[in-house]
């Protein structure tokens, strides 16, 4: 990274767009800030909470003037923003911008990602990320350019960092639950339609007696209204401009809510919800979500009832089954896969010796769906025949592993078989923590404990994220299917 490169997002936010767009793309602003890069926002007029964060965390804002129909002029701007300045990065979330804007903006800046979720207009960027469930490369490849990477699926979904910080402590919540006791509306920052207190009185009109909160922007042109709500009913609690929403979410045990990108928080939280599609942009994650049981999708004409059935408690086991669809969708790591991806960002693991209290834990990654697909035996071995194998390699002097430790989590484990006068690697990494590059950063520690300074790898020809990896850590091809790295 030359020192002092920009990060540049152009995204807007208002209340009839929502705020959607800029909470995701403040998301990978902190990440890649806290990786050096200096940071700006290019915005159509902000509200004073977006500009109090963005100001907060030291983010420059250049405010331009326009609408969302004129993309020339919007690209005009944007160059005039962005000039005397190296600008790495250029960010893009917006649905009034396509190729066009792209092909401007192109020789003014190093590289350029693209964020969408509705593959419905051309797009010339060098990456295109889109974290819908369900998205595949064939929805792209005939509005993008050949040279694009498509970085796909629930894998990448943006969400901060205190959503996988709580996320196990969600999962024990939840299992936990007996009774429903707390609801959390949820219509996006601005909530345009005014749902939010329509939805409460829903709860009024049940009977329903327990804890309500309501996340709501102060930009929204309904808080006072929900502010007069408040004072008059006990159990309604008001969340303006929250900050502490992964917490919030971990303490309640229902949302009602649209289908925008605060799915993927209440998802990786495992929170049950009723969704309500409030933009055509919704649809497709909507069906997604419930046509998998992770969301009980409700018209507006609907919801009363829908709440009277969720919220009984002859209806728990549906609330359970769709708590556990709920947290399959995503993890709360997309935002550092996104990085890896893009940016190829260092990674902060530690390797820790093995030892027999790491036995099962290799089986269970051993037995995982596709991590032996590449194995020179691509079958699950028997529970005997692992703690034979484990138990001969901690006393093969000639064999080394370590565990990969990253946020405190156990995530794979590398190995290093000595050779006549080289070292093999060997790395597993579980399914959980697959595109964090973290296999990557592994193998560069073990250069550093190698006994030799020659590692040698196998690579089955068919295996061609590995032979990317290998030929990025600076391995040679000395055949079809062998790489070697030797100290220069």
């Amino acid at each position: 990274m030359i020192e002092k490169s920009y990060i540049v997002f152009r995204a807007d936010g208002n209340s009839d767009i929502g705020l959607g767009h800029l909470m995701r793309c403040l998301t990978l602003a902190e990440l890649f800030c806290s990786s050096g890069f200096r940071i700006l926002f290019i915005c159509l007029k902000v509200s004073d909470f977006i500009g109090s964060v963005m100001s907060s965390k030291n983010y420059q804002l250049k405010e331009i003037e326009g609408t969302f129909d004129c993309s020339f002029e919007d690209a005009k701007r944007s160059i005039k923003a962005i000039e005397n300045i190296n600008v790495e990065l250029l960010v893009v979330d917006h649905y009034s911008l396509d190729s066009r804007w792209e092909n401007d903006l192109l020789d003014n800046v190093g590289k350029i990602m693209v964020i969408d979720d509705l593959a419905n207009r051309r797009h010339h960027c060098n990456y295109l990320l889109d974290s819908s469930y369900g998205r595949l490369p064939d929805d792209y490849l005939k509005i993008s350019n050949p040279n694009c990477k498509l970085i796909l699926g629930v894998d990448y979904c943006l969400l901060r960092p205190d959503f996988y910080d709580l996320r196990q402590a969600s999962i024990k919540k939840r299992k936990g639950t007996t009774e429903i006791q707390s609801v959390l509306i949820n219509f996006g920052g601005t909530d345009s339609q005014n749902l939010s207190i329509e939805t409460f009185f829903h709860l009024v009109e049940s009977s329903y007696q327990g804890d309500v909160h309501i996340l709501i922007s102060s930009s929204s042109q309904y808080l006072q209204e929900l502010i007069s709500a408040e004072k008059r009913f006990t159990n309604l609690n008001l969340h303006i401009d929250e900050q502490q929403v992964a917490e919030l979410m971990l303490n309640v045990d229902v949302a009602i809510g649209s289908v925008g990108t605060s799915s993927w928080e209440r998802c990786c939280m495992g929170l049950p919800t009723i969704g309500v599609i409030v933009a055509s942009n919704q649809n497709n994650i909507a069906q997604q979500l419930a046509k998998i049981g992770a969301m009980i999708l409700s018209s507006r004409e609907e919801l009363r009832k829908n709440i009277d059935v969720l919220l009984s408690e002859i209806d728990l086991m549906r609330w359970h089954k769709v708590s556990n669809q709920a947290f399959k969708i995503c993890d709360g790591l997309g935002a550092l896969r996104v990085a890896n991806a893009v940016l190829d960002l260092p990674v902060n693991i530690s390797l820790h010796e093995m030892d027999t209290r790491h036995e099962d834990l290799l089986y269970t990654w051993q037995c995982e769906i596709g991590n032996r697909q590449y194995s020179g035996d691509p079958a699950i071995p028997s529970i005997k025949e692992h703690k034979i194998w484990f138990k001969d390699s901690l006393k093969n002097s000639k064999r080394r592993m370590w565990l990969i430790v990253f946020n405190n989590n156990n995530c794979g484990y590398v190995r290093l078989d000595e050779q006549e006068k080289s070292e093999e690697v060997s790395v597993l990494i579980s399914q959980s923590f697959r595109k964090l590059g973290l296999a990557n950063a592994a193998i560069k520690q073990l250069k550093t404990l190698s006994h030799f300074n020659i590692i040698e790898a196998e690579v089955a020809e068919t295996n061609i994220a590995s032979s990317v990896l290998f030929q990025k850590l600076d391995f040679k091809k000395i055949s079809n299917t062998r790489y070697q790295w030797v100290e220069s």
